[in-house]
C-alpha cells in the first residue's frame, strides 16, 4: 500500500482511481471527481485542499479534506474538515459506494502523521454507518470524537407509477395543488417548460431563468453561483439535469434544480419570486417535474436530500437523520484542551436535561 497527499485535483490523474469497478446504483453523483473539482475551484479559494490518496490492490481510494490556512482563535487550533458545506448532502470517498469508510487497517504511518497533525477534524454530512465507521477508526488512532446529528434527509422509494405516488400524498397537498393550477389557469399567461436535454445557450438560457428567481426570491443571496452552472453543465453533458421553470407573461418566477441518476431523482435547488408567493408556483413546479421523472425517466425513488423542512413530509414518505463527527486530537495538547471542553459541555447538558425532569 502506498499513501500520498495531493495538493489539488489537478494532480490526480485518471489513473489514480477507477470508478468502473464501483456498481452505478450505489456510487452518488455527489462523490464524483468532478462535484469535488467544482467545489475546489468555486468555493474553497481560501483553504487549502488535501486529496488523501490511499492505495490499496490497485485500487485507489481519495478522500478529499480541507484544512484552515489560518489557525482558529487565540489558541491556533489546527483543524481539517471534509471537502463540504451546505450544498453537499452525502460525503464519502471519491467514486465510490457511499457505504465505504476508512478502516484503521488502510492508514500507514504516513496517513497517520498527517492527521495526527491536526488537532481537530470534522467530517460531514454521513449515513448512521459511515459515521459510526470512522469515529472507530479515528479512535484507533488516537482521536476522541463524537456523533452529532447534522441534518436530515427526507425521500420516497418504492415509486410504481405517478399515480400511486399521488395515492399516498395528504389531501391538503391535492387540494392546494389544484387551487393553485387553477388560478394559474384563470390568471393566464402561466407556461411550464423543463429543460432536460438541448444546446449550450439552451442551458444557458435556463441559467439565466434560474438566478433571475433566485435572486429575486424570499432567500438570501446564492453565495456561490458560478458553482451552481459548473455542476449543471455536467450534469447535462451527462443527461442528469432536469431544470425546471415556471414563465408568467414569458418571465421566470419559479426554477427548481433537480438531477436524475439511475433510478432515482434528487431535488437540488427550489426558489420562486417573492411576489408570486399566492400561486404557490413551487409547488405547481415540483408537480410538474414528479411527473416528468416518473414518468419519462422512470426513477423509482425521489430524493429531497438535506434539511427537515416542514413541507417536506407533505412529499415524501421517509426520513433518516444525517450526521458529522467531531475529533479531536489526544496527541496534541489543543486536542486534549478540545476534548475536555467538549465532554465537559455534554456533561452540562445532561445535568441540565436532569435538573429540568426533576422539576417537573
Amino acid at each position: 500500500m502506498t499513501i500520498e497527499t495531493i495538493g489539488d485535483s489537478h494532480q490526480v490523474d485518471d489513473s489514480t482511481y477507477n470508478s468502473s469497478t464501483i456498481p452505478g446504483e450505489k456510487q452518488s453523483i455527489f462523490l464524483r471527481r468532478h462535484w469535488f473539482e467544482c467545489f475546489e475551484n468555486h468555493i474553497a479559494s481560501e483553504n487549502s485542499s488535501v486529496w488523501l490518496n490511499l492505495t490499496e490492490h490497485k485500487q485507489k481510494k481519495i478522500l478529499p479534506l480541507l484544512k484552515e490556512n489560518k489557525q482558529k482563535g487565540i489558541f491556533g487550533i489546527k483543524s481539517l474538515h471534509s471537502m463540504s458545506n451546505y450544498y453537499s448532502p452525502v460525503y464519502g470517498m471519491l467514486d465510490n459506494d457511499i457505504n465505504e469508510i476508512i478502516s484503521a487497517e488502510h492508514l500507514d504511518k504516513s496517513s497517520i502523521k498527517l492527521l495526527t497533525d491536526f488537532d481537530s477534524i470534522n467530517i460531514s454530512p454521513l449515513i448512521h454507518s459511515q459515521a459510526t465507521g470512522w469515529l472507530a477508526t479515528f479512535r484507533e488512532i488516537g482521536f476522541y470524537g463524537h456523533l452529532y446529528q447534522h441534518s436530515v434527509n427526507w425521500y420516497h422509494d418504492n415509486i410504481v407509477d405517478i399515480d400511486h405516488y399521488w395515492s399516498l400524498r395528504p389531501p391538503r397537498l391535492l387540494n392546494t395543488l389544484r387551487r393553485k393550477r387553477d388560478q394559474m389557469t384563470k390568471d393566464g399567461g402561466f407556461a411550464t417548460k423543463i429543460y432536460s436535454s438541448g444546446t449550450l445557450p439552451e442551458l444557458i438560457t435556463a441559467l439565466i431563468d434560474y438566478h433571475h428567481v433566485y435572486f429575486h426570491s424570499w432567500k438570501q443571496k446564492e453565495p456561490y453561483p458560478a458553482f451552481i452552472d459548473a455542476i449543471a453543465e455536467q450534469a447535462w453533458d451527462n443527461n442528469e439535469l432536469r431544470l425546471g421553470v415556471i414563465y408568467h407573461n414569458e418571465k421566470p418566477v419559479a426554477a427548481q434544480i433537480w438531477f436524475v441518476c439511475n433510478t432515482s431523482a434528487y431535488i437540488f435547488k427550489l426558489a420562486h419570486v417573492e411576489d408570486y408567493t399566492k400561486f404557490s408556483p413551487g409547488t405547481v413546479l415540483m408537480a410538474e417535474l414528479l411527473k416528468h421523472v416518473i414518468e419519462i425517466d422512470r426513477v423509482t425513488c425521489v430524493d429531497f436530500l438535506t434539511g427537515n423542512d416542514s413541507y417536506k413530509k407533505d412529499w415524501m414518505s421517509n426520513h433518516r437523520p444525517l450526521y458529522g463527527i467531531h475529533l479531536c486530537n489526544t496527541r496534541t495538547l489543543k486536542g486534549q484542551l478540545l476534548s475536555l471542553l467538549n465532554f465537559a459541555g455534554k456533561l452540562g447538558k445532561k445535568l441540565h436535561l436532569l435538573r429540568e425532569k426533576h422539576a417537573d
